[in-house]
């Protein structure tokens, strides 16, 4: 097998092994951001 294709499957490996993980910090930041009080775009727009 070629260099290349080895280096393509091992990056195609590691970026299906992190959807995961990638998902799990979206819904995280969803939850977080429906659980906090108060309007999300105010508190940035606020620079706090």
């Amino acid at each position: 097998m070629s260099l290349l294709a080895t280096t393509l499957r091992r990056t195609g490996r590691r970026f299906v092994s992190s959807l995961p993980a990638l998902f799990g910090v979206l819904v995280f930041t969803f939850l977080l951001m429906r659980v906090l009080p108060g309007d999300p775009a105010v508190f940035f727009a606020s620079g706090a």
